[in-house]
């Protein structure tokens, strides 16, 4: 749904480069022997000169975000050093030496609940809506103690869902359907936060804030393949070649890509499958070279088909008709909704 885009995202507006994002995945850390390595070996052990693989990465960079993906994965262990990050700001590795991370935004991503907010999604019919935002943050309710009231809202939802004979109006349905849909994230949340209190111990959870997302809906997918697109065309403009893509196409695209349990990566695998891995050779072979513009449309004549469209670019930026030429990109149906879990692409 976009945790680890988003720390990337942060690192870029906050420090400017990317660079300073300072990752770390936590299934390399789910062994005992293994967390010495985030503050270093100690002293008579191989590497003990080398320092810690988080404490030298921001000894180096000291203004970085600090990713820890996928949390729930580590040792716990790890949230010894952890809690003495988040309350100190500081950690000192194995040689001795002292590192101030008071510069640095921490995240730790994590999964945990991630069924029960697919399941109330599913429930509340939020993806026809469209209003989902891609993260959703509640500042009243970003603490654990907030469990009660999520709770109640769940039986307000389920005295909701009840079987009620009585004649509404449209008006009234469609409150009743908001009313649904909230009472529904409240649940969700409520159910999130539980079982992250099941994993984590409370003096983790209360030096956090919480922020739970939603999954991801076609609209959000439009917005990310326009990124992507953006990222190939900045490539192709390096050789003077224009990228144009119609938006039938992009809608093409998402119907196909879009997934509830895959998220965005299902779209970017579709993306570099059938739209960039197909320009590489064309490139190398010279069909498509310098001073083209290439635009991806739907096929007229082909059925579950995009195409792409090249042609020579005058002085003016426009399209020379003599020197049009088209070949097939990809050839894909609409999966059946009914077996997303499968994952085709």
């Amino acid at each position: 749904v976009g945790k680890t885009e988003l720390a990337k995202a942060l690192t870029a507006a906050i420090f400017h480069d990317e660079k300073n994002l300072i990752r770390l995945d936590m299934s390399e850390y789910s062994e005992p022997h293994t967390v010495a390595r985030l503050v270093g070996s100690p002293p008579g052990y191989v590497s003990h000169d080398e320092g810690g693989q988080l404490t030298e990465a921001v000894r180096q960079r000291p203004h970085s975000v600090v990713l820890f993906d996928e949390i729930e994965n580590a040792h716990p262990n790890v949230f010894a050093y952890l809690l003495q990050l988040l309350d100190e700001g500081r950690l000192t590795d194995m040689r001795g030496i002292t590192v101030d991370f008071t510069n640095c935004v921490i995240i730790a991503t994590s999964n945990i609940g991630a069924k029960h907010i697919l399941a109330a999604s599913e429930k509340a019919g939020d993806e026809a809506s469209g209003k989902v935002t891609i993260g959703h943050f509640d500042s009243e309710r970003q603490q654990l103690e907030h469990i009660a009231d999520a709770n109640a809202g769940a039986q307000v939802a389920e005295e909701v869902n009840g079987d009620k004979k009585d004649s509404t109006s449209p008006a009234q349905e469609k409150a009743l359907a908001r009313k649904k849909v909230a009472n529904w994230k409240t649940q969700a949340r409520a159910a999130v936060l539980a079982e992250a209190a099941r994993v984590f111990k409370p003096q983790v959870l209360n030096r956090m804030t919480v922020i739970i997302f939603d999954p991801l809906t076609p609209q959000d997918l439009k917005r990310i393949f326009r990124l992507q697109q953006k990222g190939l065309a900045d490539l192709l403009s390096e050789q003077r070649i224009d990228l144009v893509v119609e938006e039938d196409a992009v809608t093409f695209v998402v119907e196909r890509a879009y997934s509830r349990h895959f998220g965005a990566r299902r779209l970017k695998r579709f993306f570099d499958k059938n739209i960039t891995g197909r320009l590489a050779p064309w490139i190398l072979s010279g069909w498509l070279r310098s001073g083209m513009m290439l635009r991806i449309i739907v096929s007229k004549t082909r059925k579950n088909s995009l195409e792409a469209h090249i042609c020579d670019v005058n002085s003016r930026g426009r399209c020379i008709k003599a020197s049009r030429r088209a070949r097939l990109l990809c050839t894909v149906k609409v999966p059946d909704p009914t077996k997303d879990a499968e994952d085709p692409l």
